[in-house]
């Protein structure tokens, strides 16, 4: 009886049983983190980029959606785009145009009025869904002046040139629409002295 091993004894290899529970060593756990951190590296500015891309889309598509129901207040029983007398806000403007449309089927929503890249707040909305825009629920600038769709003019932009930290990619300048729709990124050193395009207000 010598020679036979125990049932169950043949594959028992000590070495291997201790090597498959021990799990990984600090060596080879400081490799795969290592590995994180360099693709970490190389697709965190590629997500910020993207995201800055995509609110400076989402930005101008607003810009354009506020032109054209500019152009729809101005075709309707107006001469001129939306305009509040005496030295308004620019928001005091725009809500010539929001309460102007909150009658209406055509209803305007408070985040058209904001930036994506803009950390204020929105509007609030009542029960019957209307709203009023102030400083902070609004982060577009409107025209100073009583324009017509004819005038080819800046009509709106951001309020400002965003900081670098907010990733939205308007560090570098702004959107601004015409009275014709039509939207364009201005450069930074292009703009006045105020920081706006030319013929707008704060």
């Amino acid at each position: 009886m010598t020679g036979r091993s125990r049932p169950g004894a043949r594959n028992r290899n000590p070495t291997r049983a201790l090597r498959s529970s021990r799990g990984f060593t600090l060596v080879e756990l400081l490799v795969v983190i290592a590995i994180i951190s360099i693709i970490a590296g190389f697709l965190i500015p590629t997500l910020i980029r993207s995201r800055g891309e995509a609110d400076k889309v989402a930005c101008q598509n607003n810009l354009r959606e506020i032109s054209k129901m500019g152009m729809l207040y101005a075709d309707t029983g107006h001469r001129f785009f939306p305009y509040a007398r005496g030295g308004k806000s620019p928001h005091e403007h725009m809500n010539v145009m929001v309460e102007f449309f909150s009658t209406g089927e055509t209803k305007l929503k408070p985040e058209l009025f904001i930036c994506r890249s803009w950390r204020g707040e929105k509007a609030e909305v009542d029960e019957e869904g209307k709203f009023l825009l102030d400083e902070e629920s609004c982060s577009y600038t409107w025209s100073e002046q009583r324009l017509t769709t004819t005038d080819q003019r800046p009509l709106s932009s951001d309020k400002f040139v965003k900081d670098a930290d907010q990733l939205s990619g308007h560090e570098l300048g702004m959107n601004v629409v015409d009275t014709a729709a039509s939207v364009s990124f201005v450069l930074k050193e292009n703009l006045d002295e105020d920081g706006l395009p030319k013929g707008l207000i704060r």
